[in-house]
């Protein structure tokens, strides 16, 4: 895990059965602007736009919520 994940990321998130399919892939870029963002966390775009790029909005309404939704 390289060192710039690690201080917002546990060792947890990319060993874990169950990952984001981006982090599999090695495609971080996807969401996250390394050398510049005026985005909180260096994202690519505001939470929750950004996650629609990708995923449905009724999946964030479902009986269980991705933890990282219920934290905002």
């Amino acid at each position: 895990m390289p060192y710039l994940c690690g201080r917002c990321h546990g060792v947890k998130e990319f060993t874990q059965r169950e990952r984001h399919g981006p982090v599999i892939i090695g495609m971080c870029m996807s969401c996250h602007q390394p050398h510049q963002s005026d985005e909180e966390k260096l994202l690519t775009e505001t939470v929750p736009g950004l996650c629609y790029q990708c995923h449905r909005e009724s999946k964030f309404s479902q009986k269980f919520i991705h933890p990282p939704v219920q934290a905002g």
